[in-house]
């Protein structure tokens, strides 16, 4: 029974128990009054009218008693729901708290002392928690931190003194230092996520083509454990996400369902009706291990961390005697971010770009294209209108930058207009906004009628060679962002070749 239907309870039962006492005591002082009245009286009085009176009244309590009794619960329960009103919005509070929210704390729904008194307790005890977990976590990062450097060089030695090992012993150091390096990465990726310093680099993931990227891996350990893996992966499913991420989580899940499957596991990804979302389960038969155990390993604390760190991404388990189902939901890609348009013209000597949408490596190369022709026939100018842009990746900021630097170079110009607050920022960020040397007011942006759209049919190995280039021009501006690009920059030239 609930604390609501207790109290109403309690408050009807003690009205009838006094209504009852009620009834008694007139009886009582009834019986009292009448024979006080025969003393003074000697006249006979009818017993019999006398006693049915009595009995009347009684009959009168028991008659009225039930529906007494069922409008006193009535009310008990009515104030008993208003009673624990402050206990229901505390607990909705305490509901919505993450580990990440701990710092936050509960507000007390009104004046009552009781009430604030319990709220400040709670509150006190949110602050306690919220440390210990916050030491814990800099504990875990700074022993993984520490780890890292020992366990680099243990490798490095093992692999130094191979030739003078047995290959089974070198082979077996080898194995278990890699676990632990493993380990430790993971350790810190949790502490990074759960103290919420993992940086994500949200972008349009093919998520079919990454689950394909991993079939092939786990088909064949599959095949050596024993497990029948079946894919049921959709064509064409894109999402939102952190691709590095999205993969560590990916790979989480596969290695649970390989470590912990008996018998057979299935792999399912597909949208969700609506379109706005995809579902990817990972379902696998289990024999033994108990539920507990599947699902407090640290594999699956990175996944549940890592999905905390991805707005809009969502995860799940459940299990039972002989079944465990892990369920990722991710945002679909929406088409509205497909490639944006571009738009372009010639005014006098300046060249003008406007945006229209996302500044992205697929429309870059539109917008590099022009500007060059622009500047070889002669144009010592060159806007970008920003006015209707909603968003810029690196390869868009990096081509502004080499066009930009190529105007300085000859003694051109380069000016911005109608950038809004966080393209303002991201300008900023990479060092852009310092090759502009004039910003354009509101009334001096072109119309579109004086502009027209640029092709974007690139080629794909042209948008490859420009990423690199556009990445240059960003790495030229300071050392904080040479920094932040050179192992890309290195990555992308190993792929592409040299023109």
């Amino acid at each position: 029974m609930t604390l609501r239907l207790r109290l109403a309870a309690l408050f009807a039962a003690v009205l009838l128990v006094v209504s009852g006492l009620f009834v008694i005591a007139l009886r009582g002082q009834i019986s009292r009054e009448l024979s006080e009245a025969r003393k003074s009286d000697p006249a006979p009085l009818r017993e019999e009218a006398m006693q049915e009176a009595m009995n009347r009244l009684t009959t009168v309590w028991f008659v009225a008693g039930v529906p007494i009794m069922g409008l006193c619960f009535l009310l008990g329960f009515l104030v008993a729901s208003r009673s624990v009103r402050h206990l229901r919005e505390i607990n909705d509070q305490l509901s919505g708290l993450e580990p990440s929210d701990l710092g936050n704390r509960i507000a007390a729904p009104d004046n009552d002392p009781e009430v604030a008194e319990l709220v400040l307790q709670i509150n006190s005890l949110l602050a306690r928690v919220g440390r210990s977990y916050d030491e814990l976590s800099e504990f875990s990062s700074r022993v993984a931190h520490e780890l890292r450097t020992p366990l680099t060089i243990l490798r490095m030695r093992l692999e130094e003194s191979a030739a003078g090992l047995p290959p089974e012993v070198s082979e077996d150091l080898q194995e278990e230092v890699g676990r632990l390096s493993r380990l430790v990465e993971r350790s810190l990726a949790v502490a990074r996520a759960q103290g919420g310093r993992l940086k994500t680099n949200i972008a349009a993931i093919d998520l079919s083509a990454l689950l394909g990227e991993l079939r092939e891996d786990y088909d064949a350990l599959a095949e050596e454990k024993g497990i029948g893996l079946v894919w049921k992966v959709a064509p064409g499913l894109k999402v939102s996400a952190d691709k590095d991420l999205l993969r560590q989580i990916l790979h989480n899940l596969l290695d649970n369902a390989m470590r912990y499957g008996a018998g057979s596991a299935t792999v399912v990804a597909e949208p969700r009706e609506g379109g706005q979302l995809v579902d990817i389960t990972v379902r696998n038969r289990v024999a033994g291990a108990p539920n507990s155990a599947r699902g407090a390993g640290i594999g699956l604390r990175l996944v549940k961390s890592l999905v905390g760190a991805m707005k809009g991404m969502e995860f799940s388990a459940a299990g039972n005697a002989g079944e465990y189902a892990a369920l990722l939901v991710c945002p679909a890609h929406s088409a509205a971010q497909a490639v944006s348009p571009v738009l372009g013209g010639v005014v006098r000597d300046t060249a003008w770009v406007a945006v229209r949408g996302r500044g992205t490596f697929q429309n870059s190369v539109a917008v590099s294209e022009f500007a060059k022709a622009a500047l070889k026939n002669g144009c010592k100018k060159f806007a970008v209108d920003f006015s209707a842009c909603s968003g810029l990746d690196s390869t868009f900021l990096g081509t502004i930058a080499e066009i930009g630097s190529s105007l300085h170079r000859a003694g051109g110009a380069v000016a911005f207009a109608g950038a809004g607050e966080e393209i303002r920022r991201l300008l900023a960020e990479y060092g852009v906004d310092s090759l502009a040397s004039a910003v354009v007011a509101p009334e001096g942006i072109l119309s579109a009628d004086s502009l027209a759209f640029l092709p974007l049919d690139a080629a794909f190995e042209t948008k490859r060679r420009a990423v690199i280039d556009a990445h240059e021009a960003l790495a030229a501006l300071g050392p904080g962002n040479a920094a932040r690009f050179r192992d890309a920059l290195d990555f992308l030239k190993q792929r592409v070749p040299e023109t």
